[in-house]
């Protein structure tokens, strides 16, 4: 039962996680075009802020994933001490 709840609230939380990042690049990455397209930026300037917010999502990812593995431990320590 707990570890199905620990699963869901994982699901959420890569949800929330990858929905906010997706928006935030969409954002950046409209707002870089419109840069390209006025002259104030160049296409290698683009593919910069697009390299930097993926390897910005990488620790992000690193951070859920500790999170599921810590709440699954303290999970499975509470099933052996009811043992």
């Amino acid at each position: 039962k707990m570890a199905l709840k620990a699963a869901t609230s994982m699901s959420a939380l890569n949800f929330g996680q990858n929905a906010i990042f997706s928006m935030g690049l969409m954002m950046i990455m409209y707002l870089t075009l419109r840069n390209v397209k006025a002259g104030l930026a160049t296409v290698g300037d683009l593919v910069l802020v697009n390299g930097l917010l993926f390897q910005l999502s990488v620790p992000l990812n690193f951070i859920g994933w500790v999170y599921q593995e810590v709440k699954q431990a303290f999970i499975d320590m509470e099933a052996m001490f009811e043992l």
